[in-house]
């Protein structure tokens, strides 16, 4: 695996790279530490004059971007 991705970053040719990624996506499928078996289903709550809002499921708490929120007026 690391010598794929070593050899996938020394090109910067999108058809030579592709199978090069294709052999590490088989690697990871095929090594697959953990197969996850639910999807989780976040809800947001907010008042509707807030405005900037943004959902990011990447992250752990909802304030993520507060500074981009604004009161609507």
């Amino acid at each position: 695996m690391d010598a794929l991705l070593e050899q996938g970053t020394r090109t910067f040719d999108p058809e030579a790279r592709r199978p090069i990624y294709h052999k590490v996506q088989e690697l990871v499928r095929r090594d697959l530490p953990f197969l996850p078996i639910y999807q989780s289903e976040t809800g947001y709550g907010r008042k509707k004059k807030i405005q900037g809002f943004v959902a990011n499921s990447n992250t752990r708490t909802e304030t993520w971007d507060a500074a981009h929120w604004y009161w609507a007026s």
